[in-house]
C-alpha cells in the first residue's frame, strides 16, 4: 500500500532507527532533517502540498 502513494507523490521517510540497508527496502527516499527538508521542497514547490505523518507505518495515504 506504501508503494501505491510512491505512484501519486514524492515519498520521504525520517527515521533514527532504521540503517542505510534497511531504508532501501522500504523503496522511498530518506530524510534526515524534517524540518530543511519541509523548508526547501515547499520553497521549490510554493503551490505543493505536504503531510507529516507521525507514526507513517501505521498509516495508508489516500488521494481523494
Amino acid at each position: 500500500m506504501l508503494l501505491r502513494a510512491t505512484h501519486i507523490g514524492n515519498v520521504h521517510l525520517a527515521s533514527d532507527g532504521l540503517s542505510q540497508a534497511d531504508v532501501a527496502l522500504t523503496g522511498v527516499r530518506a530524510c534526515s532533517d524534517v524540518q530543511r527538508f519541509v523548508t526547501e521542497y515547499v520553497a521549490r514547490h510554493p503551490d505543493s502540498r505536504v503531510a507529516l505523518i507521525p507514526e507513517g507505518p501505521y498509516v495508508v495515504p489516500r488521494v481523494r
